[in-house]
């Protein structure tokens, strides 16, 4: 990659787990390398703000924990639409929800 390098990393799903933290450590190691502009785009933002900063957006659906929480919830994974659950339903023409029940 040379200095004059545009590189645009897109993300389907960020959240501020896994996938969030991804996307800011891809994007860290990109300018170290002197990628030039590093840009970020996601399809979808599950906790709005919180999941962190992108250059563009889909759509922010601006959950929280604490809202998920009250309905018994741990998660909601969203999969369908270039995003997979556990290596499957990538191909699906809509997204879909799975809800991660609390431990108990």
């Amino acid at each position: 990659m040379t200095e004059s390098s545009e590189a645009l990393f897109t993300e389907a799903q960020i959240q501020k787990t896994v996938a969030g933290s991804t996307l800011k450590l891809l994007k860290e190691a990109l300018v170290a390398l002197k990628a030039g502009p590093v840009k970020t785009a996601v399809l979808i933002r599950k906790f709005g703000q919180a999941s962190g900063s992108v250059d563009f957006g889909g759509f922010e659906l601006d959950w929280s924990h604490e809202k998920l929480a009250q309905k018994g919830l741990k998660d909601c994974w969203l999969y369908g639409y270039g995003m997979d659950l556990n290596g499957h339903q990538r191909d699906l023409r809509h997204i879909k929800t799975l809800n991660i029940p609390k431990d108990k």
